[in-house]
């Protein structure tokens, strides 16, 4: 079934793609009926999205795709087709899955609860910049505070995010070493980790450490963990042993794990 909202969940998703290509340099087109990339895009996202359901303008998003598939896109592509009324077979698309659009509905204001909470202040604590705080325990439930002066720039607050996710990193650390003892090493994921403030602020905090290369890690890991799912110890590929991946230590691990 078809609602007014799918639209707006399909722009959505459309922006989410087109960010995420913007953060690896190859930032993609909204045209009136889809968004488009003629660049290799990051594994697991798309090169179209459609942003339409209207009957109307089928003719002209393939039209579109057929001008895509003339730009020697490399490798395999693919198609979100948001409202499943494209039929592309013809233009040589497989089906690789099906899927439906699903909400929660929106929270009363009286039940929202973000964690956080802001306050005005005047002095730092710590050795954070001047102008901000930071305090509470998250891992507990308990608000985080954050405290901003006036003379708080934003790169002043990004500092004090950062180093505060650090030490909550250390301090979830210290606790598993209580029951598993000491670590010999620790490997930091994620998109974040990519940029030199968060990894220069964990690495001053966490002993041994170092940065998965791999890209979007928990895209990867949930496919390769379902792929294991489902194969069995004797899970193997060219895609998953493929050096581009930069993954092989991660299959090691999920088969050291899982026999």
């Amino acid at each position: 079934m078809k609602h007014a909202w799918t639209v707006d969940a399909a722009r959505n998703n459309a922006r989410w793609c087109n960010a995420v290509c913007f953060a690896h340099g190859k930032s993609g087109r909204f045209l009136e009926h889809m968004w488009v990339n003629a660049e290799a895009v990051p594994r697991f996202y798309p090169n179209a999205v459609t942003l339409s359901d209207a009957a109307r303008d089928i003719d002209d998003k393939r039209q579109t795709i057929r001008i895509l598939q003339r730009s020697n896109i490399p490798g395999r592509w693919s198609v979100k087709d948001s409202f499943h009324v494209l039929d592309i077979a013809r233009l040589g698309f497989d089906v690789l899955f099906e899927a439906n659009w699903i909400r929660m509905p929106h929270p009363r204001a009286a039940a929202l609860s973000s964690g956080l909470t802001w306050e005005r202040g005047t002095q730092a604590s710590g050795d954070l910049p001047a102008g901000l705080s930071v305090s509470g325990d998250g891992r507990t439930q308990d608000d985080v505070i954050l405290r901003v002066g006036d003379g708080a720039s934003p790169a002043t607050i990004w500092t004090a995010a950062v180093r505060y996710t650090a030490d909550q990193a250390r301090l979830l650390l210290t606790a598993i070493e209580k029951v598993a003892g000491p670590h010999r090493r620790a490997v930091a994921a994620g998109g974040w980790t990519q940029m030199a403030s968060v990894r220069g602020a964990k690495a001053a905090v966490i002993d041994a450490l170092s940065f998965s290369p791999v890209v979007q890690p928990g895209v990867t890991g949930a496919a390769m963990l379902a792929a294991y799912a489902l194969a069995g110890p004797d899970l193997a590929g060219p895609d998953l042993a493929s050096p581009d991946l930069a993954s092989r230590d991660i299959v090691g691990f999920i088969r050291e794990g899982m026999t």
